[in-house]
């Protein structure tokens, strides 16, 4: 049991060595990154065989999602494969953190704000290719005067800079409430537990059945966050790719 709810967000330093005078180590979130990334591989591997198991075939289902996802909202399927390593990167940095006394990725606003910059980058770069110098009518609007442009171009430059930030904050207060919550209710079944008697079982019970209800909860919200990751990265690209 976590001492503080907000202790399972923690980086704690795993090994430290000095080479020249530089303190090199690593933390819990880089053991879990490794981790995410070995596990990642090794389903891209499976999906090669021909003989389909029950994960290739919710990996099969998952890329037809974002394939749908993709069509959808940019209209060509070429990012598919970009969005689906996107998304299932998300998707398990969120559910890394069920597993008890494990850790959640994304629950770092660091790795979160990385993740968004990089699709931020990715959806400028994909602009600039398509688009070349006619990217910039997203922030400069057409038939308005010189003065009221240029505030207005203020204003739509600081809309899409926020695109990062609204990226990153989503999924990591996502995260920090339902896991700090279940934490919370945990600690509030063990301590009603240790009171003993008819009414401390009655309240254990009813405390786990609600524990069960947020779990679940929990689980929806780490998929759906993914799912908005993906659905806004693909809104980003197709508008750097529509003139305004």
């Amino acid at each position: 049991m976590y001492g503080s709810p907000l202790e399972q967000f923690e980086v704690v330093s795993l090994y430290k060595m000095e080479i020249e005078g530089r303190e090199i180590g690593i933390s819990n979130i880089g053991v879990y990154i490794i981790m995410m990334s070995i596990v990642w591989v090794k389903k891209m591997e499976r999906e090669i065989r021909v003989k389909k198991g029950r994960w290739e075939w919710i990996g099969e289902e998952y890329y037809k999602v974002i394939g749908r996802i993709v069509k959808e909202n940019v209209g060509e399927e070429r990012y598919v494969r970009m969005i689906y390593v996107i998304g299932g990167i998300i998707i398990m940095g969120n559910m890394s953190g069920m597993v008890p006394y494990s850790y959640t990725v994304t629950s770092q606003i660091g790795i979160s704000m990385s993740m968004s910059m990089m699709v931020f980058i990715g959806v400028n770069i994909i602009g600039i290719r398509e688009r070349g110098k006619e990217l910039s009518s997203i922030w400069w609007p057409r038939g308005v005067g010189y003065k009221m442009s240029m505030m207005i171009v203020g204003i739509e430059m600081i809309s899409y800079m926020m695109k990062v930030v609204t990226l990153g904050v989503r999924l990591t207060a996502n995260m920090l409430s339902g896991h700090t919550l279940l934490v919370i209710i945990s600690s509030m079944i063990s301590k009603i537990y240790k009171m003993g008697g008819m009414m401390s079982m009655m309240g254990v019970m009813g405390g786990m059945m609600m524990l069960m209800v947020l779990i679940v909860l929990e689980l929806v919200i780490g998929v759906l966050q993914g799912y908005v990751f993906v659905l806004l990265s693909s809104i980003y690209i197709r508008d750097v790719r529509e003139s305004h």
